[in-house]
């Protein structure tokens, strides 16, 4: 049988070593037959991989015919190629013809040609003392994305997420378009860190004076566009204006021919657009009054009330556990209840009764708040990093009860107003860690890229086991390269053997066998316990071939 041969116009015409097109096409026939014969589809000829291979057939006449062993990988991604897996492989003979048969007659040879991983090749043909010199590169190749394609994809994709929560489309800004693509493309450059080009974004997004509100920058890096997440912010209703950046490259933090993914979103002008804080995370979902009234403790009935704004019912219901418990702390929080929404004289009253009961430098506070009250000023004014830190502590702690009653939506809305008070990292996770409980993986991975972002130095063992979380419980929900990639960047914080394991499990259920054993015996090198070490033997047994 004779497997169809694809040919690229051009293909390595800058290379010495390339060979004419009629010999290329000679190697191609004979190695897609191979192929063809093994039920196994007809390689590509890819012009990059047609350079590669010819440079090293003209270095291997300067060797007088010798070829190095070699890892082609880096060889090919440095050519610019999209390469993820490669092989390399070459063969003598009085004319081209004999090289290509001595060359499938190698037992290395063959086992390269047939190798289920590659979809692309290159040929280098060379000339030697009248010898003909032929080489194969073989790789697994990621195709060049379109980018107007796939900036129309991304767009699409947010339009999508926007029908799905019955909020009107965005409208595509031209400067915020502009400005993504630029970010996108500079990343991929290696030109900055994406921390620092998100930073620079930011301030000139505010030096030209756009004529927009708060402006949210999302960024992501993925393996190919069907792995492209737009992030749940996209359907908040505030927003209006979009602009979308999309860059394929080979960055070396990443796969090669992987995508960098900008978002840019904006909500109209308004009053507050002078002080906005562009990384700001979208306003926290309201949670209708009715259902937290009916939902846990008073106290975190209260917390509720207080989260969607509803200040007069929190100020009962704190009021009402005061009674119940006789926890001055809760009079205190009643009083600032009352104060948000502006009753200064019922929230003076119940401060000057907390300050009764209060010490040390609780008493000290409730002198302050009540000097100011007496004043006619807000007691939120005068230390607002302070109240802040407050609000914060006070939101995570609902979140978590929350959490652990299994209130995925409340505890999700609880983290987020923490996170308007402090910004702290831990909280992204949690936000993630409860949409994930909640079912909505891609969101989740939204919170869990965001979490990482913002620590990627964490060199901890408070951050490994972070990361540690989040693959397990990706793992638990079947996203197995994803838990591995975090088992990964664990390991690197923590070199704990468990977690080499574990990664031997994710690629166990990937079907990647043969690394999932040599991760194993590594993890028996570290001398496990003895049940440990017996389930790792018996998984070997089961998954070798």
């Amino acid at each position: 049988m004779i497997a169809s041969v694809f040919l690229c116009t051009g293909c390595g015409a800058a290379s010495s070593g390339t060979g004419r097109q009629a010999d290329i096409n000679i190697v191609a026939e004979d190695i897609n037959t191979v192929r063809g014969n093994e039920k196994l589809p007809p390689l590509i000829i890819d012009p990059f991989l047609n350079r590669t291979a010819g440079d090293r057939a003209a270095a291997a006449v300067s060797a007088d015919g010798e070829l190095s062993e070699e890892t082609p990988l880096p060889r090919i991604i440095k050519s610019g190629c999209y390469a993820r897996f490669a092989l390399s492989h070459g063969a003598t003979g009085a004319n081209v013809k004999k090289a290509v048969k001595n060359l499938i007659a190698d037992p290395l040879g063959i086992s390269k040609i047939t190798h289920s991983a590659v979809t692309h090749m290159g040929i280098g043909i060379a000339k030697k003392r009248g010898e003909r010199i032929v080489i194969l590169d073989l790789a697994r190749v990621m195709e060049p994305i379109n980018p107007a394609e796939a900036h129309a994809e991304i767009v699409s994709m947010a339009a999508r997420k926007r029908d799905l929560n019955n909020v009107p489309q965005l409208k595509m800004d031209e400067n915020l378009d502009m400005a993504a693509r630029g970010m996108a493309q500079r990343f991929m450059a290696r030109e900055e860190t994406s921390d620092r080009l998100i930073e620079k974004a930011q301030a000139a997004i505010e030096s030209k004076k756009f004529a927009l509100g708060r402006v949210t920058i999302s960024f992501q890096v993925a393996d190919d566009l069907s792995s492209v997440i737009v992030p749940e912010r996209t359907s908040d209703p505030a927003l209006a204006f979009i602009g979308v950046g999309v860059a394929q490259g080979n960055h070396p933090d990443h796969e090669t021919g992987s995508i960098a993914v900008t978002l840019f979103l904006a909500e109209p002008q308004t009053a507050h657009a002078a002080t906005r804080k562009i990384t700001d995370l979208p306003p926290a979902k309201a949670v209708p009054l009715g259902k937290s009234q009916s939902r846990g403790t008073i106290l975190e009935q209260a917390w509720l009330a207080t989260l969607v704004g509803k200040h007069a019912s929190a100020a009962r219901l704190f009021e009402k556990a005061y009674r119940t418990s006789k926890k001055p702390i809760l009079l205190y929080e009643a009083a600032r209840a009352h104060a948000r929404n502006d009753k200064l004289d019922k929230s003076l009253k119940l401060m000057r009764k907390y300050a009764k009961l209060a010490e040390g430098e609780d008493l000290a506070s409730a002198k302050e708040k009540i000097r100011l009250l007496e004043a006619g000023k807000s007691i939120f004014a005068q230390s607002q990093a302070a109240v802040m830190s407050h609000e914060a502590r006070r939101f995570f702690v609902m979140g978590q009860r929350l959490f652990a009653q299994g209130e995925w939506e409340g505890a999700i809305d609880a983290f987020q107003q923490a996170f308007t008070y402090a910004k702290h990292p831990d909280i992204l996770y949690n936000i993630g860690l409860a949409h994930l409980k909640a079912g909505r993986l891609g969101t989740a991975m939204d919170f869990f890229a965001e979490y990482q972002r913002v620590v990627p130095e964490a060199q901890n063992v408070d951050q490994a086991k972070q990361l540690f979380g989040i693959g397990v419980e990706l793992y638990r929900v079947g996203q197995f390269e994803a838990a591995s990639k975090r088992f990964a960047m664990a390991y690197s914080f923590l070199p704990i053997p468990d977690l080499v394991y574990n990664l031997a499990l994710c690629y166990r259920a990937m079907g990647r066998k043969a690394e999932a054993v040599k991760l194993l015996r590594e993890f028996l090198d570290s001398g496990p316990s003895e049940s440990d070490a017996t389930d790792a033997r018996e998984m070997i047994k089961e998954i070798s071939p």
